[in-house]
């Protein structure tokens, strides 16, 4: 199996609404859940969320480095810095959230220095959750 990746740029609040979070980044997100909502579908009577969740996942094969799904996102997410500050203001979190699988003997993740200077300048945590691919 070769390597995977797959990256999202997540907004999470309580004080402000996934549909608020859409319309002032005026960006479809891929994937969004509202406060109070239950955690579980199949639990309706069961613990709520806390906090809306605003995802925007990279829409290019799970095949490509994560430097290219991390550049798509960027393109999207740079021009939206100063709106992301007023989200921050009105209690909100930003961070990337980044999956990537390695390969049966291992995966480098690499990524270059004007990429990491993009990426500082959004500002965000960046998250890398590394998996083993199951295939030996």
């Amino acid at each position: 199996m070769p390597s995977r990746a797959r990256a999202s740029f997540v907004v999470h609040s309580e004080a402000i609404t996934g549909e608020e979070i859409t319309r002032r980044l005026g960006i479809r997100p891929t994937h969004v859940v509202e406060r109070g909502e239950p955690i579980s579908q199949r639990f309706p009577d069961g613990k709520r969320r806390e906090h809306a969740t605003w995802e925007l996942t990279s829409h290019i094969g799970e095949t490509e480095q994560l430097a290219a799904h991390l550049e798509s996102l960027l393109d999207i997410i740079e021009p939206m810095i100063h709106t992301l500050r007023q989200l921050e203001a009105l209690g909100g979190t930003v961070r990337w959230s980044c999956l990537v699988t390695a390969k049966p003997m291992g995966n480098m993740v690499w990524i270059e220095p004007p990429l990491l200077a993009r990426l500082t300048q959004v500002g965000a945590p960046l998250m890398l959750d590394i998996y083993d691919s199951d295939e030996e």
